[in-house]
Protein backbone atom coordinates (compact mmCIF):
# COMPACT_ATOMS: atom_id res chain seq x y z
CA UNK A 1 0.00 0.00 0.00
CA UNK A 2 1.28 3.44 -0.86
CA UNK A 3 1.33 6.41 1.55
CA UNK A 4 0.91 9.79 0.00
CA UNK A 5 2.50 13.18 2.31
CA UNK A 6 0.71 16.39 1.65
CA UNK A 7 2.44 18.97 2.79
CA UNK A 8 1.06 22.57 3.27
CA UNK A 9 3.72 25.78 3.48
CA UNK A 10 3.00 28.07 6.31
CA UNK A 11 4.67 30.68 5.31
CA UNK A 12 2.57 31.30 2.03
CA UNK A 13 -0.80 30.92 3.68
CA UNK A 14 0.40 34.07 6.01
CA UNK A 15 1.55 35.92 3.42
CA UNK A 16 -1.63 35.08 1.00
CA UNK A 17 -3.65 36.20 3.69
CA UNK A 18 -1.92 39.45 5.81
CA UNK A 19 -3.03 43.08 5.01
CA UNK A 20 -0.09 44.52 2.56
CA UNK A 21 -0.47 47.76 4.66
CA UNK A 22 0.07 46.45 8.55
CA UNK A 23 3.41 45.83 9.81
CA UNK A 24 5.07 42.11 9.99
CA UNK A 25 3.62 39.65 12.56
CA UNK A 26 5.44 39.74 15.93
CA UNK A 27 7.72 37.65 17.36
CA UNK A 28 6.05 35.24 19.91
CA UNK A 29 6.19 36.82 23.26
CA UNK A 30 6.27 40.66 22.51
CA UNK A 31 2.88 42.40 23.04
CA UNK A 32 2.55 45.49 21.03
CA UNK A 33 -0.69 48.00 21.85
CA UNK A 34 -2.69 48.97 17.96
CA UNK A 35 -1.88 51.13 15.70
CA UNK A 36 -3.19 54.50 16.06
CA UNK A 37 -2.60 57.78 15.76
CA UNK A 38 -0.24 59.39 18.56
CA UNK A 39 0.73 63.06 19.50
CA UNK A 40 5.04 63.67 19.45
CA UNK A 41 5.89 66.80 21.78
CA UNK A 42 9.78 67.66 21.31
CA UNK A 43 11.25 70.35 23.36
CA UNK A 44 14.28 71.70 25.20
CA UNK A 45 14.25 73.19 28.42
CA UNK A 46 10.50 73.45 28.40
CA UNK A 47 10.79 75.26 25.20
CA UNK A 48 9.17 73.79 21.85
CA UNK A 49 11.67 72.40 19.19
CA UNK A 50 10.70 72.72 15.59
CA UNK A 51 12.05 70.85 12.08
CA UNK A 52 13.08 67.79 14.33
CA UNK A 53 12.62 64.26 12.88
CA UNK A 54 10.44 61.99 14.89
CA UNK A 55 9.81 58.71 14.22
CA UNK A 56 7.72 55.91 15.98
CA UNK A 57 8.54 52.07 16.60
CA UNK A 58 6.77 48.83 17.62
CA UNK A 59 7.63 46.92 21.00
CA UNK A 60 10.61 45.14 19.45
CA UNK A 61 12.11 48.21 18.17
CA UNK A 62 10.81 47.94 14.19
CA UNK A 63 9.79 51.30 12.28
CA UNK A 64 6.00 52.25 12.04
CA UNK A 65 6.25 55.92 10.68
CA UNK A 66 7.81 59.49 10.44
CA UNK A 67 7.74 62.95 10.60
CA UNK A 68 9.03 66.49 11.49
CA UNK A 69 7.72 68.54 14.36
CA UNK A 70 5.92 72.38 13.84
CA UNK A 71 6.55 75.40 15.29
CA UNK A 72 5.07 74.36 18.72
CA UNK A 73 7.56 71.64 18.41
CA UNK A 74 4.47 68.64 17.87
CA UNK A 75 3.88 66.24 15.10
CA UNK A 76 0.97 63.15 14.92
CA UNK A 77 1.88 59.78 13.31
CA UNK A 78 0.65 56.70 13.43
CA UNK A 79 2.20 55.12 16.37
CA UNK A 80 3.07 51.68 18.65
CA UNK A 81 5.66 51.51 21.58
CA UNK A 82 7.70 54.00 21.33
CA UNK A 83 8.66 57.33 19.97
CA UNK A 84 12.10 58.67 18.87
CA UNK A 85 13.52 62.28 18.09
CA UNK A 86 16.86 62.90 16.21
CA UNK A 87 18.62 65.96 17.39
CA UNK A 88 21.98 67.04 18.30
CA UNK A 89 20.89 64.43 21.43
CA UNK A 90 18.49 61.29 20.60
CA UNK A 91 15.71 60.68 22.88
CA UNK A 92 13.46 57.76 23.22
CA UNK A 93 10.64 57.62 25.18
CA UNK A 94 7.58 55.16 25.52
CA UNK A 95 4.06 56.30 24.21
CA UNK A 96 1.77 56.79 27.09
CA UNK A 97 -2.12 55.60 27.03
CA UNK A 98 -3.51 58.49 26.11
CA UNK A 99 -1.34 58.15 22.71
CA UNK A 100 0.79 61.40 23.21
CA UNK A 101 4.81 61.13 24.75
CA UNK A 102 7.19 64.18 25.53
CA UNK A 103 10.74 63.93 24.27
CA UNK A 104 13.00 66.53 26.65
CA UNK A 105 16.39 67.27 24.67
CA UNK A 106 18.99 68.34 26.39
CA UNK A 107 20.29 71.27 24.00
CA UNK A 108 18.85 74.06 21.54
CA UNK A 109 20.02 74.90 18.28
CA UNK A 110 20.32 77.34 16.36
CA UNK A 111 21.34 79.61 19.89
CA UNK A 112 18.41 82.09 20.38
CA UNK A 113 19.32 85.82 20.04
CA UNK A 114 20.31 88.29 22.24
CA UNK A 115 17.87 90.60 24.46
CA UNK A 116 18.18 93.96 26.04
CA UNK A 117 16.83 94.49 29.69
CA UNK A 118 16.33 97.69 30.99
CA UNK A 119 16.76 97.69 34.77
CA UNK A 120 16.61 100.45 37.85
CA UNK A 121 18.86 100.19 40.78
CA UNK A 122 16.77 102.18 42.72
CA UNK A 123 18.67 101.10 45.87
CA UNK A 124 21.76 99.75 46.22
CA UNK A 125 22.27 96.30 47.34
CA UNK A 126 24.84 95.65 51.08
CA UNK A 127 28.53 95.64 49.76
CA UNK A 128 28.81 92.54 47.07
CA UNK A 129 31.29 91.54 44.71
CA UNK A 130 29.44 91.45 41.83
CA UNK A 131 26.09 92.13 40.19
CA UNK A 132 24.10 89.15 38.23
CA UNK A 133 20.84 90.01 36.46
CA UNK A 134 18.66 85.77 36.43
CA UNK A 135 16.55 86.30 33.46
CA UNK A 136 14.01 83.78 32.58
CA UNK A 137 16.23 82.36 30.10
CA UNK A 138 17.44 79.21 30.51
CA UNK A 139 21.06 79.87 30.25
CA UNK A 140 21.59 81.43 33.22
CA UNK A 141 22.38 84.98 34.48
CA UNK A 142 24.24 88.52 32.84
CA UNK A 143 26.84 89.87 34.76
CA UNK A 144 25.62 94.15 35.34
CA UNK A 145 28.63 96.31 35.24
CA UNK A 146 27.52 98.34 38.09
CA UNK A 147 24.47 100.22 40.34
CA UNK A 148 24.51 103.01 37.71
CA UNK A 149 23.66 100.32 34.81
CA UNK A 150 20.73 101.18 33.05
CA UNK A 151 20.60 98.07 30.94
CA UNK A 152 21.91 94.74 30.49
CA UNK A 153 22.25 92.98 27.49
CA UNK A 154 22.58 88.86 26.89
CA UNK A 155 20.81 85.48 25.34
CA UNK A 156 17.31 86.15 25.65
CA UNK A 157 14.35 83.40 24.76
CA UNK A 158 11.12 85.62 23.92
CA UNK A 159 9.97 85.71 27.78
CA UNK A 160 9.19 88.96 29.64
CA UNK A 161 8.72 87.69 33.67
CA UNK A 162 10.30 88.10 36.80
CA UNK A 163 13.87 89.19 36.99
CA UNK A 164 16.03 88.49 39.82
CA UNK A 165 19.56 90.96 40.55
CA UNK A 166 21.91 88.73 42.50
CA UNK A 167 24.44 90.89 44.74
CA UNK A 168 27.15 88.22 45.05
CA UNK A 169 28.98 88.53 48.07
CA UNK A 170 31.09 86.11 50.46
CA UNK A 171 29.59 83.49 51.66
CA UNK A 172 26.13 83.73 53.62
CA UNK A 173 26.57 87.09 52.73
CA UNK A 174 24.88 86.82 49.15
CA UNK A 175 21.47 89.33 48.40
CA UNK A 176 18.35 88.72 45.77
CA UNK A 177 15.95 91.27 44.59
CA UNK A 178 13.29 91.06 42.49
CA UNK A 179 11.45 92.94 40.08
CA UNK A 180 9.04 92.70 37.13
CA UNK A 181 9.84 93.26 33.50
CA UNK A 182 6.96 95.03 31.96
CA UNK A 183 8.02 96.26 28.27
CA UNK A 184 7.90 100.27 28.08
CA UNK A 185 9.71 100.29 31.52
CA UNK A 186 12.62 99.57 33.28
CA UNK A 187 12.58 96.44 35.71
CA UNK A 188 12.68 98.38 39.06
CA UNK A 189 15.08 97.17 42.28
CA UNK A 190 14.35 98.15 45.44
CA UNK A 191 14.16 95.48 48.40
CA UNK A 192 17.10 93.39 48.97
CA UNK A 193 16.92 90.30 50.65
CA UNK A 194 19.79 87.57 52.01
CA UNK A 195 20.02 84.49 50.56
CA UNK A 196 21.63 82.27 53.45
CA UNK A 197 23.30 79.04 52.50
CA UNK A 198 21.75 75.91 53.80
CA UNK A 199 23.21 72.58 55.02
CA UNK A 200 21.33 69.08 54.07
CA UNK A 201 22.86 65.48 55.22
CA UNK A 202 22.51 62.59 52.94
CA UNK A 203 22.51 59.20 54.25
CA UNK A 204 23.35 57.01 51.36
CA UNK A 205 23.71 53.19 51.99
Amino acid sequence: MHRCFVVISMAWLAGACADPDSPPALDAGVVDPPLRAVTVTVEARRLPMADVPVFTSTADGRFIAEGVTDAEGKVTLMGGATATALALDTRTAPIGDDDEVRLELTQIDPPVPSSTWAIDIATPPPPNLGLRLVTPCYRGSVDVPSVDSTSVTGEGCGRTETLGLVADGTLGDTHLARATSVAGAPARFETWHGIQPIEITAHVS
